[in-house]
């Protein structure tokens, strides 16, 4: 899957149909990532519209609080957007 985990560079939406963001790694290197593109299907699902709501809420946290977080797209070439995290998951 391509991920980055870095600083929220940028958040950026379109009315409804298209969000991304950029992620910025340690070593300055940014990547773009697709929150959402429905150019074809204005009136995504409850369920998706939830979750692209928490999703700018953590990058929004995020790029306020200069938070390290981690994007990850759906394989390894891609940008559109699987999930979003805040902090570090450890066991």
């Amino acid at each position: 899957m391509a991920s980055q985990t870095g600083k929220v560079a940028c958040i950026q939406i379109f009315s409804d149909d298209v969000a991304w963001t950029q992620i910025v790694d340690p070593g300055g290197v940014g990547e773009v990532f697709v929150l959402w593109s429905d150019i074809t299907n204005p009136s995504p699902p409850l369920n998706d519209r939830i979750t692209r709501s928490n999703w700018i809420s953590l990058l929004r946290q995020a790029m306020a609080d200069d938070l390290d977080v981690t994007v990850v797209g759906d394989n390894a070439t891609s940008a559109l957007t699987t999930s979003v995290q805040l902090g570090t998951f450890t066991l």
